[in-house]
C-alpha cells in the first residue's frame, strides 16, 4: 500500500490511497482541486484492472490521483511525459 497525500491547507492533510497490483497501481480516491502543471513531473495511467479509472500525477513530493476527463488533468497530460 502507498499513501499519496495532498496538502489542502495548512491545517488539514488529505490522503489519497493507491494499491499496487502485479502490473500497476490503482487509485481509490480522486483529488478534485486543480494542481499546477509546473509541479507535475510525470503522469501515470492506472492499470486497466482497477475499478476506478484515474491518472497519477507525480510531483517532487507526492503522487496525486485525479480523473483523466477533467480539463485541467487533460492539459497536464498533454504537457508532461506519460509513464508506463
Amino acid at each position: 500500500w502507498c499513501s499519496a497525500c495532498v496538502s489542502l491547507s495548512l491545517s488539514s492533510l488529505r490522503c489519497f490511497h493507491c494499491h499496487f497490483l502485479e502490473a500497476g497501481v490503482c487509485c481509490f480516491e480522486l483529488f478534485k482541486s486543480r494542481v499546477p502543471a509546473k509541479s507535475v513531473l510525470s503522469v501515470q495511467e492506472t492499470d486497466e484492472r482497477c475499478l476506478l479509472r484515474a491518472v497519477i500525477l507525480h510531483t517532487v513530493k507526492k503522487q496525486i490521483c485525479a480523473h483523466p476527463s477533467l480539463p485541467w488533468v487533460q492539459t497536464i497530460m498533454k504537457k508532461v511525459k506519460t509513464t508506463a
